[in-house]
């Protein structure tokens, strides 16, 4: 018996679903990469009025009752299709800080 072409057909059904999750897991780095670089930014914009923000990086800053909220938002693009179906594209990721006063 010749199993090279069994073995071929079941590479071709498999690869997309590894290609999928191959793709999802990048995204979902990203993600947690992006979210990992906004606490940093936080820190800085609240130590430093002048810090420099990129472009596109949202900043909202809300003053209420003795404290102040620091919001910070970037949406990345999603590059698998699969998380296409369950999150946002572009996915939102937002930071938030309160300081009381």
């Amino acid at each position: 018996m010749n199993n090279k072409g069994q073995a071929l057909v079941e590479f071709i059904i498999v690869i997309p679903v590894l290609i999928l999750i191959i793709l999802a897991i990048i995204d979902y780095s990203r993600i947690i990469q992006v979210r990992n670089y906004l606490e940093n930014v936080m820190e800085e914009v609240i130590d430093n009025d002048d810090y420099k923000l990129d472009e596109d990086i949202t900043f909202n800053e809300v003053t209420t009752d003795g404290e102040k909220s620091y919001y910070l938002r970037k949406n990345i693009e999603l590059y698998s299709p699969f998380l296409n179906f369950v999150m946002d594209n572009p996915y939102p990721i937002e930071i938030k800080r309160v300081v009381y006063e």
